[in-house]
């Protein structure tokens, strides 16, 4: 019996290896394509948008709503909230990755855009009514972003519309774009939004300083971590 055992991990063991070896070559595969994929899809936009010049050995991994509740609940990465075309989004996405590059910080970037799953309001007769998409369907929101609202609910601001100086409150939250959120263990360290008014050095010490908390379990959010 001894001997049959033996016999068996001898050839069970080399199996589980190359399986292990197998999953992390996929993984890398997984990841070296969404870096190119990435670094494709927003330089293609420089033309006609904010320059940006990305890393082609980024860490970015176009993710899932799933993947990104479980980020936030208990693993560790950076989430970033933008899309391809927002001038915003690809003055944030490039600073922030070309400060990783210079430290060699090879935290995942978790990437989802957003932008057309949230909802929208507008103000008509001074009331609160959902804006109409192209289709003439109201804006309301998908259940994914909705959910997502929830989890953040302590980080984000209400969202407020204005007019004439009178604040409607549609009683709800809001994620702008762009918006990046540094998680370590399920506990969000910092949640920044960030625009090209900022200016390159300003966002440089506002990242710099949450990749360094990153590293020392510091929150810079008001909220307990």
């Amino acid at each position: 019996d001894f001997m049959k055992k033996e016999s068996t991990l001898r050839v069970l063991v080399p199996i589980l290896f190359f399986a292990v070896f197998i999953v992390c070559y996929l993984e890398f595969i997984n990841n070296s394509n969404d870096a190119l994929k990435f670094k494709n899809e927003y330089e293609k936009e420089n033309k006609t948008h904010y320059k940006v010049d990305i890393n082609a050995n980024n860490t970015i991994k176009y993710s899932t709503y799933d993947e990104i509740y479980d980020v936030i609940k208990s693993k560790t990465g950076i989430i970033f909230f933008g899309y391809k075309t927002d001038d915003n989004s690809r003055f944030a996405i490039n600073t922030l990755l070309k400060i990783m590059s210079k430290n060699k910080t090879k935290i995942t970037v978790y990437y989802l855009d957003i932008h057309n799953d949230r909802d929208f309001y507008t103000i008509q007769d001074e009331k609160l009514v959902y804006d109409i998409d192209e289709n003439g369907n109201e804006i309301k929101g998908t259940k994914e972003y909705k959910k997502l609202l929830k989890l953040l609910d302590n980080y984000l601001d209400d969202y407020i519309l204005y007019l004439d100086e009178v604040e409607y409150n549609t009683n709800t939250k809001r994620i702008h774009i762009p918006c990046i959120i540094f998680v370590k263990e399920g506990k969000i360290i910092s949640l920044e939004y960030a625009d090209i008014d900022m200016g390159k050095k300003d966002l440089n010490m506002l990242f710099e300083s949450d990749l360094a908390n990153m590293n020392s379990d510091t929150c810079s959010t008001n909220e307990a971590c």
